[in-house]
């Protein structure tokens, strides 16, 4: 037995391929390129985390599963690129969100559930974004779009009530067209298949995100 190997079994890791990747962990099963992390598995490219399963590009995070590029958050499950997020779940492009849950390009946001492209909403208790999208500076909607600075409401358009026919419509139209659109939310870039030893940096202009929108869109 190499003092390397039994340096690896008083650790817990095991690995029988890359073993060489991973430094001041421990606990570390079927990795690769980890360091300073404890409780990963199966997982590639993770540093300064804890309780890993099944995921890449993963940075000062803890509690992460089935997710990629993911950096300073916690309690993330089957998502990909989130930053500074906790309780996210089969979500994407979250920046600074708490508690989203099947949801796409959020920041600065809490309790949003099946929506996208939502943005600076922090509701208190309970008050959530739901079937939504397009809103900002707004708590407890539900089935609304484009909406700004209103609270409490259902099937609106632009603040104004529409009918679930009308809106169910347009929500059709809108998703043909926004097909696999994703806010710019970083200046560098997310991290895909390297080393994520610096985190994305964050753009927060939302004009400019808006602007990378399609033509059609508009």
């Amino acid at each position: 037995v190499t003092e390397q190997a039994a340096y690896h079994k008083k650790l817990n890791i095991t690995n029988n391929e890359r073993i060489d990747t991973i430094a001041y962990s421990d606990n570390v099963e079927d990795s690769t390129f980890v360091s300073r992390s404890s409780g990963v598995e199966k997982s590639c490219f993770v540093f300064s985390s804890e309780d890993i399963i099944s995921s890449s590009n993963v940075s000062s995070s803890k509690v992460v599963q089935r997710s990629n590029s993911i950096f300073n958050s916690e309690f993330v499950y089957d998502c990909e690129r989130v930053y500074d997020g906790k309780n996210i779940n089969k979500s994407r492009n979250v920046v600074s969100a708490n508690y989203v849950i099947g949801s796409a390009n959020v920041m600065n946001a809490a309790s949003v559930i099946n929506s996208k492209f939502v943005v600076d909403v922090i509701p208190d208790g309970t008050r959530q974004i739901k079937n939504s999208a397009f809103i900002q500076h707004c708590s407890n909607l539900d089935h609304c779009l484009f909406c700004h600075n209103i609270n409490d409401g259902e099937y609106l358009l632009f603040n104004k009530k529409v009918s679930p026919e009308e809106y169910d419509m347009i929500m059709v139209q809108l998703n043909s067209i926004l097909l696999n659109t994703e806010l710019e939310f970083t200046r560098n870039g997310w991290p895909r298949e390297q080393i994520p030893l610096d985190t994305p940096i964050i753009n927060r202009n939302i004009i400019n995100q808006f602007a990378a929108l399609p033509d059609k869109f508009w």
